[in-house]
């Protein structure tokens, strides 16, 4: 029988998770803890997979040591990596605690990227017994009530100041204000309504803040993996125009192959979608030589 949770961390946070292990067994909530479910010679990947995949709630403990940390030049973990892309892949309840400010002053690029959609609970300022009581208040309340209703979840402004600050975001990729919209998107909690605005406004703002000509292959590909991600929402236009400057700006002034399918292609494919709101033109104006593709653009912008 699977076990309803599993816990995912780096060893270096092996006390709390162990403490956590603990308390869901306490409260008879069964759990998929390393130590206490891989006996002696077994094969580690073939008995996570089953694991992850039966779980109920896949437990992500957060810290600079399992996501890594840019800020502090630290890399993730490759199995957290990889337990966190089978539970994506697998459609798993993922369940992030911040152990420390790694999330925030970005995680490797692996993680950003599957934790893009995700908001996290914060226990980064709490002892390890607060953090254990609190962590295992929230598992109890999403096994009850789903994730959609856990209340710490969930964004604690209202639908109205939510939509604020997220005009408040807009505002400042229309004037490549950066600091503040990525403080505003540090600083709040957006409710899982507002995933597919929040996704778009941060590849924009990343997009902005980058030369993309010199990105890495491993940051234009995660942006493609983001974009992708929009392609089946209202801003499926977006993600083509926004395809479209990585294709001219990164695949053909760097002469390498072109995953999107090329200029031509994604021309076409916006030909029958509705225009792109004019609001979201000036954002794309700040991303660094777009002039040139606007210009071939503008009868669909």
């Amino acid at each position: 029988m699977s076990e309803s949770i599993f816990i995912s961390y780096n060893s270096y946070d092996s006390e709390l998770a162990t403490a956590i292990s603990d308390a869901l067994q306490k409260n008879n909530i069964t759990n998929w803890f390393a130590p206490n479910m891989i006996g002696i010679g077994e094969h580690y990947a073939r008995t996570i997979t089953p694991a992850i995949t039966g779980c109920e709630i896949f437990l992500l403990l957060a810290s600079k040591y399992s996501v890594g940390s840019k800020k502090e030049n630290m890399q993730g973990s490759g199995e957290v990596l990889n337990e966190l892309q089978l539970a994506s892949n697998n459609r798993r309840i993922i369940l992030p605690f911040k152990l420390d400010d790694a999330l925030e002053n970005g995680a490797e690029d692996g993680f950003a990227y599957l934790l893009a959609k995700s908001q996290w609970l914060d226990v980064s300022k709490d002892a390890i017994q607060k953090q254990v009581e609190f962590i295992v208040e929230n598992i109890k309340d999403v096994l009850k009530n789903g994730l959609k209703n856990c209340k710490n979840y969930s964004s604690n402004l209202s639908e109205q100041e939510q939509a604020q600050n997220i005009k408040k975001i807009e505002k400042a990729l229309k004037s490549a204000d950066l600091a503040t919209a990525e403080n505003i998107f540090t600083e709040n909690v957006f409710a899982k309504v507002y995933d597919d605005e929040i996704l778009l406004l941060r590849i924009i703002t990343s997009m902005i803040k980058n030369n993309i000509r010199n990105l890495s292959s491993k940051s234009v590909d995660r942006l493609l993996l983001q974009l992708d991600a929009l392609m089946h929402t209202q801003y499926k236009h977006h993600s083509i125009y926004l395809k479209t400057i990585l294709s001219v700006l990164y695949f053909k002034v760097n002469g390498v192959f072109d995953t999107t399918g090329g200029f031509d292609k994604l021309h076409s494919l916006a030909t029958e979608l509705p225009k792109v709101p004019a609001k979201y033109i000036l954002m794309f104006r700040n991303i660094k030589d777009t002039n040139i593709i606007e210009l071939k653009w503008k009868h669909f912008l």
